[in-house]
C-alpha cells in the first residue's frame, strides 16, 4: 500500500522509498526513512499530510513511491 492510498488517522511504517535522487534527498532530509512510523493526518485528493513529526505534504507524483 502506498501513502496515497491510506485513510486519515491511520498509522504505518514506511517499508521503502523509491524515487530519483532529488526526491530521496528531500524526503530523508525531513526524517522519513525506511522503518519510520508515520501517521496520516489527512489525505485530500491523494496528497497525504503526515504527522505528528515529521509533517509533510507531498505532491501526487512522489507519493506513489512510498509503500507502507
Amino acid at each position: 500500500m502506498s501513502l496515497s492510498e491510506m485513510k486519515a488517522d491511520r498509522e504505518a511504517v514506511v517499508s521503502r522509498i523509491d524515487g530519483d535522487s532529488r526526491f530521496l534527498s528531500r524526503i530523508t532530509s525531513i526524517g522519513i526513512t525506511p522503518g519510520c512510523r508515520v501517521k496520516v493526518l489527512r489525505n485530500d485528493k491523494n496528497r497525504p499530510m503526515l504527522g505528528p513529526i515529521p509533517k509533510m505534504c507531498s505532491d501526487r507524483s512522489n507519493i506513489w513511491n512510498m509503500p507502507v
